[in-house]
């Protein structure tokens, strides 16, 4: 458990009820969130991260009750408070403390919540040698009922198909859109190697628009990587040389197998590590050492 907490520019005790009972992020899920790596004491992407926080509150009827700079120093503040560099800090904002009942009028000061854990690194093997993804049963929330670009604190949709991916043996989830077409893992975004050609679900099926999936992208059209981002079915990715997932956590996660909606197991390319996981993985890594001063072996 973290030491301390900050709670609405106060640094609390996180053993003591710091958030009422009454807060619709508790009550209703009302609110959004953002997830920031932060290495040698520098988090990585801020702004991105605050932009797209920004994006999230608008998509619910909310605007960014502080500025970057807020965010920037609440972040150094939290870490420095938990004895951390290297870390991860959950940020949640609430619609705040209001009345029973949906109608949101009675709020009348939003909820804002940092908290800093130590950074629970994937094991090196995963990257050595992939991991294994599962197609889920579980269809993503349609953009027409809660649009997934808004970084919502109603993750039911993703917990129910994490579970069901891990009951079959899977570190991931794949999850089709009510249409059929790839949208996103549950914590990550879905890229693969086909033709010589970086391909990823476009953001109309549906899905996060990443933070580190937009660095990727960027990272590929440096290296002169054809980049496509359009519909996918499942059979897209059986027939991939290669798949990786992305997110503020995972980085570059290469995936090396995938169990079907068949619950058949099917291996990616020739089973092993791609070469493109492998290159954009260090491509992320020099980046982050670049902004931030955080060595790898790489």
């Amino acid at each position: 458990m973290p030491k301390k907490i900050w709670v609405n520019g106060r640094l609390v005790d996180p053993r003591r009820p710091a958030v009422s009972v009454f807060d619709r992020g508790f009550l209703y899920g009302d609110g959004v969130y953002e997830t920031i790596r932060v290495y040698d004491g520098k988090p990585f992407q801020l702004e991105p991260h605050f932009q797209r926080l920004a994006r999230s509150l608008r998509g619910i009827g909310m605007r960014v009750p502080f500025g970057r700079a807020v965010l920037g120093d609440a972040v150094a503040s939290v870490m420095a408070a938990n004895r951390l560099a290297d870390g991860v800090v959950r940020l949640t904002v609430t619609r705040g403390e209001g009345a029973l009942g949906f109608d949101p009028a009675s709020c009348r000061r939003p909820t804002v919540v940092l908290l800093a854990v130590p950074f629970a690194s994937h094991p090196a093997v995963h990257y050595e040698k992939g991991v294994r993804a599962v197609f889920v049963r579980l269809r993503r929330n349609a953009k027409n009922a809660l649009d997934p670009s808004i970084k919502s604190l109603n993750n039911l949709n993703n917990i129910l198909a994490k579970m069901e991916s891990m009951k079959k043996g899977g570190q991931e989830a794949l999850m089709l859109n009510q249409e059929g077409y790839l949208t996103e893992g549950t914590i990550s975004n879905i890229f693969f190697i086909s033709g010589g050609v970086l391909k990823t679900p476009s953001l109309d099926c549906g899905l996060l628009d990443g933070v580190t999936r937009s660095v990727v992208l960027s990272l590929a059209k440096r290296r002169s990587l054809a980049v496509w981002e359009g519909r996918c079915r499942p059979r897209h990715l059986f027939s991939a040389e290669e798949v990786f997932l992305t997110s503020t956590t995972l980085e570059v996660m290469p995936v090396t197998s995938v169990v079907d909606e068949q619950g058949r197991l099917r291996r990616i390319g020739s089973g092993q590590v791609g070469e493109w996981s492998g290159r954009l993985l260090r491509d992320y890594r020099r980046l982050i050492t670049k902004a931030t001063g955080k060595k790898f072996k790489i």
